[in-house]
C-alpha cells in the first residue's frame, strides 16, 4: 500500500539525533524507523505486550488447549490455524469487554 498520509511534530534535537543514529545502525531511513516504532507501539497497545511477549502469550494459550481439539471434521487438522486464531480472537474480545466493563464500573464509582 502506498503511503499517502503526512504527520509532523516537534521533538528535542537530542531525540532526533538518537533516532537518526538508530536508523543509520539499522540501515533504514528515519521515516522507516518511525513507522516501525509506531507499528510496534500499536501492536503492544492492541495485543497488550511487545511482539515477543505477545507471541509467547499466544504460545502459552495454545499450549493450554493443545490436545483438546475434538471434531468430526476429517479436514480439521488442515484448518487448525484458523480455528486457533478464532479461539484466540474470541478470548481477546472477551478480555477487552471485561476491561471495558471494569473501566465503566470504576467511572461510576
Amino acid at each position: 500500500m502506498a503511503k499517502s498520509e503526512v504527520y509532523s511534530w516537534r521533538m528535542e534535537p537530542e531525540l532526533k539525533m538518537a533516532l537518526e543514529e538508530e536508523a543509520r545502525k539499522d540501515g533504514v531511513s528515519l521515516s522507516v524507523l518511525l513507522d516501525q516504532i509506531a507499528e510496534e507501539w500499536l501492536m503492544e497497545r492492541v495485543e497488550g505486550g511487545d511482539a515477543h511477549d505477545s507471541q509467547e502469550a499466544i504460545r502459552e494459550r495454545v499450549r493450554a488447549v493443545v490436545g483438546t481439539f475434538r471434531s468430526g471434521d476429517p479436514h480439521f487438522s488442515q484448518n487448525v490455524s484458523q480455528k486457533v486464531g478464532e479461539m484466540l480472537r474470541k478470548e481477546l474480545e472477551a478480555k477487552r469487554k471485561r476491561e471495558a466493563e471494569r473501566r465503566k464500573a470504576q467511572g461510576a464509582d
